[in-house]
């Protein structure tokens, strides 16, 4: 047994040296994730509770999470995300959808909920304070968008099944002048009277989009991987395999602990090597993406 793997050791080392000089753009850097850790994660669970999110760590609140339960409707409960401040002329949006379903014009707003590899950008469904506010009596209102909402022991809403899940969000930090892209795991129960904000990251570089979870260092979910990459190293050289040999579209992006891009390309072979020993000797998260399919797994060198 031991010779074996000693044999299939050497084999890997060969090919990789032989294929691993090949990679031109090694070492290049097309994202700047800048991820933030909720820890211990916040969890919203008593009436009116809030955690206010500053995506980019700048002081300035982007968005509020908050718990609610109406006072003229004692079972209405609403796990809410707004944009910050609660003004029409906001320019920060979320992922998500609205509608008013009833002849008083009442806008019922509700952020998606994401799946870990969802792409965040201008081509994702948008909405802001703009979309939620309505008229009424000479009045206008607004209704807290809710992750879901729970009336009468009746669901509304995309955040449904208390499991794991992505917000998404657009934001400026000058009034418009220029936007990035971030997202936040959440869980929210079934009653939609608790939320629990686990971590969150955004683009740093303006106008570029991001994916539900990049820039998360401890890893994805093994619940959403495709069975259609594999991806195994040895001695610095990440070895990735596209198993079904379908590779148009596919892509590779390597990421470091701090969630900082290092490596990007399109594949062009069912087998591609990936010397990393150029850079420092660690962690690297590997995500090899083909449309809807993902697979992220993490290597490391030592």
């Amino acid at each position: 047994m031991k010779k074996e793997n000693s044999t299939l050791g050497k084999r890997l080392k060969q090919y990789s040296a032989l294929t691993g000089s090949l990679l031109a753009i090694a070492g290049t850097t097309d994202a700047q994730i800048v991820y933030t850790d909720v820890n211990p994660d916040k969890v919203l669970s008593s009436v009116g509770d809030t955690m206010q999110l500053d995506l980019d760590n700048d002081g300035i609140t982007d968005y509020v999470f908050r718990t609610i339960q109406y006072a003229n409707a004692t079972s209405w409960y609403r796990a809410g995300l707004v944009p910050s401040p609660y003004t029409t002329s906001n320019p920060n949006q979320m992922v998500g959808y609205a509608a008013a379903p009833f002849p008083n014009g009442t806008i019922f707003a509700y952020p998606s909920a994401l799946a870990q590899g969802a792409t965040i950008d201008d081509n994702s469904p948008l909405i802001g304070m703009q979309d939620v506010v309505f008229s009424y009596g000479g009045n206008n209102y607004f209704l807290f968008p809710a992750m879901l909402s729970v009336y009468a022991g009746n669901q509304y809403g995309p955040w449904n099944d208390g499991a794991e899940h992505y917000a998404g969000f657009k934001f400026s930090p000058d009034a418009g002048a220029t936007f990035y892209f971030g997202w936040a795991r959440c869980e929210v129960t079934a009653d939609a009277k608790t939320i629990t904000i686990k971590d969150y990251a955004y683009e740093s570089n303006a106008n570029t989009g991001i994916a539900a979870g990049a820039g998360d260092p401890s890893g994805i979910s093994s619940a959403n991987q495709s069975v259609n990459f594999s991806v195994f190293s040895f001695e610095g050289v990440i070895n990735i395999l596209v198993n079904d040999g379908s590779i148009d579209g596919t892509t590779i992006k390597v990421t470091d602990m701090i969630g900082e891009t290092v490596l990007s390309k399109a594949v062009s072979n069912r087998l591609t090597n990936i010397n990393l020993n150029s850079f420092s000797k660690g962690i690297y998260l590997v995500t090899v993406q083909r449309g809807d399919e993902i697979f992220t797994k993490k290597v490391s060198f030592r």
